[in-house]
């Protein structure tokens, strides 16, 4: 930072889970950093670097979320859209469906993706299953999807479905050297970034490795769906919170931020 031309950047990395001492050579290299999650704010503490929270998209007025809670809508299936990662975690999703099918139970599932690449793999995936094949639909993820409840990943879509208020349970699989080496090096207590935003009361129970199976994620589900108020109550007063949090100032959202620092005026 500091040269002839101004160097600013939007969302920082992950310096909170991963690699902090990236923020020394930021510091060095750019004049100011826009971050969308305001905890971020403090890993550059003790960095001379300036650091606005500037908001999170998701709080912007022309975000449009691609799902909304229903109470009678879909069971939301959400394995991520990586090739590796919904090999890994989507056979426990459809144990799980299907055992909440065979409880004295009817749920249909909506399994959205992203590219037409993921859409093949979880389309055979979900054609082997012939005891629920034909109440799965896969969706497009840019789609307008009902939901009562959501099994999902840690990726993003977990904070669309919380910030939209839709219960949900977080089920996760890596390779298990991944998973030792993050245990390791990785310092958060939770993977879903709304249970990271709220910890206090964390609105997505979390099931790891061979915890993320489908006798488990079935019964959390299932104690979603027996009891729709409850859970939609608590979906709705995280979303609140997390609405508040992820909004920014009327002073300073991301495009005001861009016009201050890059001396735009």
């Amino acid at each position: 930072g500091g040269g002839h031309t101004t160097v600013l950047q939007y969302i920082s990395p992950q310096l909170w889970a991963w690699k902090p001492k990236r923020r020394f050579g930021m510091a060095e290299t750019l004049d100011g950093l826009g971050v969308i999650f305001p905890f971020e704010k403090d890993c550059y503490s003790d960095v001379s670097l300036p650091v606005s929270f500037v908001g999170h998209p998701f709080a912007h007025p022309s975000y449009h979320p691609s799902v909304r809670y229903d109470e009678s809508g879909g069971l939301l299936l959400l394995p991520g859209s990586r090739t590796q990662a919904v090999s890994r975690i989507l056979p426990s999703f459809l144990d799980a469906f299907e055992i909440l099918n065979t409880k004295k139970r009817s749920v249909n599932g909506l399994l959205p993706v992203s590219n037409d690449g993921i859409r093949t793999l979880v389309e055979s995936m979900v054609q082997s299953r012939k005891k629920i094949a034909d109440k799965i639909k896969v969706v497009d993820r840019n789609s307008d999807l009902p939901a009562c409840a959501a099994l999902m990943s840690s990726g993003t879509m977990s904070l669309a479905c919380a910030w939209a208020g839709i219960p949900g349970v977080i089920g996760y699989r890596a390779h298990p050297i991944t998973y030792l080496l993050g245990k390791i090096l990785v310092g958060v207590p939770y993977l879903g970034m709304a249970n990271l935003l709220l910890p206090d009361d964390p609105p997505n129970p979390e099931f790891l490795q061979g915890q993320a199976n489908g006798p488990k994620l079935a019964h959390e589900i299932g104690c979603l769906l027996d009891d729709p108020f409850s859970s939609g109550k608590k979906a709705k007063e995280s979303a609140r919170s997390l609405h508040g949090l992820l909004a920014h100032s009327k002073e300073q959202g991301v495009a005001q931020w861009l016009f201050q620092e890059g001396k735009l005026g």
